[in-house]
């Protein structure tokens, strides 16, 4: 205890260099998510109350709800991981040309914002889009896939079975191979070898990988609001969007966001502590070792051929679908789909008459400043928390991290309605200001952000800042002239994720946007309600070059896997 007294004395005037970022993540984060959870244990005369809680656990309806949103998360992470497997093993097995580009290929739904997922899954698999088309002029009729149970499952695997691949062969891969050896030594078949030697050493990567898809499919949005097609396929995620925006009724929604809220957490929590497992285990095992196999003219070589012609197809089609529709319009004579430039023109050349000009290009216009104030409010904050774990001896450090990364598990629609509720506290000039959007881009980000730096900073010696002291520099030169050079990467991924997280965004803007504060997903969104795909599609391939631009960027700086 005197220890922990005389760690606190020491550390007081460390402590008082922390006071701003944490009004920062006060004033955009806890103020205004702790308002609507409180909103949730109170009555409608604002005493405390369970009230709220206990009609929404004792209806039906809503016991429904949230039933449904854990059976399509647990169906939609099996099939993930299920699908995943096979390129796990395959990626961490076998060599060949190609492979690189089949990586990246399988990186493609980490860049792409779930309404373009959403715009690329109507145009593929609609009722006259590209699948449809093909089957019927082969004569083998028509699949009914949109707008039902089987449209999100599919949309989900798609978004998570890469996460599966990812995190599932880099551990497959470090398995000791003379254990495999030894185990066909003594005469153990292959599917022994796998139940005995290999499951037991993949199952961390597996029970992860299995929770982040659980957790991002358990908090879907847009796929459900526009895949899902009606009222029964709802999710406790979009039940608290149209309580919230289209029925007004806050009280219920803040009682069901508790509830989710809660429930996150504890997801949260438990993949926290697998990740832990995971690294544990992973410190048992060798290096990366070379892949063990190359292709020959055999069976298993076949499935492989098959298995990657199946991801190519449900990776690379929607985004092509999307980015070819962009270049067509419909011809006003004879009615037929004609190439054409006329989309970008009205984007980038905005004519006074034209509708769709004029909210296109101010979408753009709009998610490009979002991205960048969101990345001057997150950077100096990352960078001075980060500074502070890291260099100082501060108390209660693992608790501060937390701090600055549990917006991470909570709903960004939840932070939508905290923001929607919060402005009716602010002045008139103030309230659905481009401002609230921006905080909120700015509380989704900080996490990612935060970590990037923090990762670098932790990697810097010691000795360096030692070296610096004892040549008399001061605390502001030693961090101008040693740590900022070196911390040049940290900071640049941490920027290209908050931009990117920004300019993607779609659950909280939708919640606060105002007819001068749509963003891109925002405006594809209400194109997509209105069935004015084309327009719709040349946002979208816009918005897919800028995310891929800042993934390649992210990779660039090798802060991607320090980050995931």
């Amino acid at each position: 205890m005197g220890r922990k007294l005389r760690q606190l004395r020491g550390s007081r005037g460390d402590g008082l260099e922390l006071i701003p970022a944490f009004l920062f993540i006060l004033i955009i984060f806890y103020i205004p998510l702790g308002g609507v959870l409180i909103k949730g244990l109170q009555n409608s005369k604002g005493a405390f109350s369970l009230e709220g809680i206990g009609h929404i656990l004792g209806s039906s309806y809503y016991r429904s709800i949230i039933g449904f949103t854990f059976f399509q998360a647990l169906l939609s992470t099996v099939l993930s991981v299920l699908i995943g497997l096979p390129g796990a093993w395959i990626l961490s097995h076998y060599s060949f040309p190609g492979k690189r580009i089949l990586k990246a290929v399988i990186t493609i739904p980490f860049i792409l914002p779930s309404i373009l997922v959403v715009l690329g899954f109507v145009l593929f698999f609609g009722k006259s889009g590209t699948l449809n088309s093909l089957l019927n002029r082969l004569g083998l009729g028509e699949l009914k896939i949109l707008y039902s149970f089987k449209a999100i499952i599919i949309a989900h695997i798609f978004y998570n079975f890469p996460i599966a691949i990812r995190i599932i062969s880099s551990l497959w891969a470090k398995i000791p191979r003379n254990q495999i050896m030894a185990a066909r030594s003594l005469g153990a078949g292959k599917i022994r070898i796998f139940f005995t030697i290999t499951l037991h050493q993949i199952f961390p990567a597996i029970l992860t990988s299995s929770m982040i898809i659980f957790i991002y499919c358990f908090m879907s949005f847009a796929i459900i609001l526009v895949l899902g097609g009606g009222p029964e396929l709802t999710t406790v995620e979009v039940e608290v969007y149209r309580l919230a925006k289209v029925s007004l009724d806050i009280n219920k929604g803040s009682s069901l966001a508790l509830i989710q809220s809660t429930l996150t957490l504890i997801f949260m929590f438990i993949y926290s502590s697998l990740e832990r497992f995971k690294s544990f285990e992973e410190k048992l095992l060798y290096r990366d070792q070379k892949p063990p196999y190359r292709f020959k003219a055999d069976w298993p070589t076949v499935f492989i051929f098959l298995y990657f012609i199946f991801v190519l197809i449900l990776l690379i089609a929607p985004p092509l679908s999307v980015i070819g529709e962009s270049f067509r319009e419909r011809n006003s004579l004879s009615g037929n789909e004609v190439f054409s430039l006329r989309w970008y023109k009205e984007i980038f050349f905005p004519t006074a008459q034209g509708t769709y000009s004029r909210i296109a290009f101010q979408s753009l216009k709009n998610s490009l400043i979002y991205g960048f104030s969101t990345v001057i409010l997150t950077i100096p904050v990352s960078l001075l928390i980060s500074r502070a774990l890291s260099v100082k001896n501060i108390p209660f450090a693992g608790l501060t991290e937390l701090i600055f990364v549990l917006p991470l598990g909570v709903s960004s629609v939840i932070l939508g309605m905290s923001y929607m509720r919060l402005s009716n506290f602010l002045p008139g000039d103030f309230r659905g200001s481009a401002w609230l959007v921006i905080l909120a881009h700015s509380a989704i980000a900080m996490p990612l952000a935060f970590k990037s730096v923090l990762s670098i900073y932790r990697k810097i010696k010691k000795s360096l800042r030692e070296a610096g002291q004892n040549l008399g520099a001061s605390r502001f030169r030693i961090f101008r002239d040693i740590e900022l050079p070196l911390l040049k990467s940290g900071i640049l991924t941490g920027a290209t994720f908050a931009f990117a997280v920004s300019i993607g965004e779609m659950n909280a803007t939708l919640m606060l946007s105002q007819p001068g504060t749509t963003t891109l997903p925002i405006a594809i969104y209400r194109l997509i309600g209105s069935y004015k795909f084309y327009g719709a599609c040349a946002l979208g391939s816009i918005l897919m070059f800028i995310c891929l631009i800042a993934f390649l960027a992210i990779d660039y700086f090798d802060g991607f896997g320090d980050t995931i």
